[in-house]
């Protein structure tokens, strides 16, 4: 009986010694999990240009936009999700860099461009948009739309948005 028990102990020691070592990462198996930013496809007569964008979808972030923000990387931007098409404002105010604003409808077409906007630096600081219900806007560097040859009638697809 006792070295049943023996046996038996040795047995899980060893059970457990291989579960841990096979979790235990060392350089040859260790993986690492890349996890990509958003991003947006610009469809244009000129080709697709792919943007990655951070997500505006809830009521702070997109009053947030991109408030204090001294510089933008180049083909990165932010994409204001609404739940469902509606008529929008976008002002400048506390915003430190010129944008371009896509108004995009909800069947992902470019709507409007609001082109180069610049930063607002008195009270009362005008709004842009369409007067018109768009269900997303995607704010890029100013003269963005310009150099990729972005129109109204221009589609956008998404990559990794949910």
């Amino acid at each position: 009986m006792n070295c049943l028990w023996h046996c038996r102990t040795l047995f899980f020691l060893f059970l457990f010694l291989v579960v841990v070592s096979s979790c235990t990462p060392t350089e040859k198996n260790q993986v690492s999990i890349v996890i990509e930013a958003p991003r947006i496809v610009l469809h244009t007569e000129n080709g697709t240009t792919t943007v990655s964008v951070e997500i505006a979808d809830t009521l702070a972030e997109q009053q947030q936009g991109l408030m204090y923000r001294t510089a933008l990387e180049q083909n990165k931007g932010m994409l204001f999700i609404f739940a469902q098409a509606r008529e929008v404002g976008f002002w400048m105010k506390n915003t430190k860099i010129p944008l371009d604003m896509l108004f995009i409808d909800s069947n992902k077409t470019i709507f409007f461009i609001e082109h180069n906007a610049q930063p607002c630096i008195a009270d009362p600081c005008p709004t842009y948009g369409p007067n018109a219900p768009v269900q997303y806007v995607l704010e890029m560097n100013g003269g963005f739309a310009k150099e990729k040859h972005i129109k109204v009638g221009d589609k956008i697809s998404f990559l990794d948005i949910i």
